[in-house]
């Protein structure tokens, strides 16, 4: 989910948790087993950096168990604020 997205520059920010930003949802909602093999082997594969980097790996609550984005921004009234999405 973008935020403060700068038309000018081009330059935008993104929200979300490590399993739907890296395709777990949408392989899950297009019934997409190849897709779905493909987003875990990309989670785990960040899973590794993270904690393989050095220093304090940052992981947010719910990303180690593969949890999806909040449904909050398919309410029409919450379209725009994607704070609570992860």
């Amino acid at each position: 989910l973008v935020f403060q997205d700068n038309p000018v520059t081009g330059d935008r920010r993104i929200s979300g948790s490590l399993a739907s930003l890296a395709g777990l949802e949408s392989a899950l909602e297009s019934d997409d087993p190849a897709g779905v093999d493909a987003a875990i082997a990309r989670i785990v594969m960040l899973h590794t950096a993270i904690l393989g980097y050095g220093g304090v790996p940052l992981i947010w609550m719910g990303d180690e168990v593969g949890m999806l984005n909040d449904d909050w921004q398919r309410d029409p009234g919450h379209a725009d604020d994607n704070r609570w999405v992860h």
